[in-house]
């Protein structure tokens, strides 16, 4: 169970990252500042910058605001975050490695009787 959490908590971080990234690299490309982002989105300045920085997610709401902000939508940041993830498939296919490991394990315990 431990082994799983870890791999979702992995998820979440790469997840986390390439929000930000998409965010933040929007933002530059329109030359915006961080503080015009966070003030046109109407957020405070350190849940913004939790946000770019990928220590947290945006709910939905932030994440409209943010778009908004930057002129675009919340899908666009996602599809953005979405190719990011997508061109780096080794960290995926070690993740899916080491899931598909895990799910081994715990089959061949079962068959055992360890479980």
């Amino acid at each position: 169970m431990a082994r799983e959490d870890a791999l979702g908590a992995r998820a979440r971080e790469r997840l986390n990252a390439a929000v930000a990234r998409a965010i933040r690299d929007r933002r530059l490309k329109r030359e915006m500042t961080r503080e015009q982002v966070y003030t046109t989105a109407d957020l405070p300045r350190a849940t913004y910058d939790r946000i770019e920085k990928g220590e947290t997610l945006p709910d939905v709401g932030r994440l409209e605001a943010i778009a908004h902000a930057l002129d675009t939508t919340a899908v666009g940041i996602i599809n953005e975050a979405k190719r990011s993830l997508e061109e780096t498939p080794e960290i995926s296919q070690t993740a899916n490695r080491e899931e598909t490991s895990a799910r081994a394990a715990r089959i061949y315990g079962r068959m055992l009787g360890l479980e």
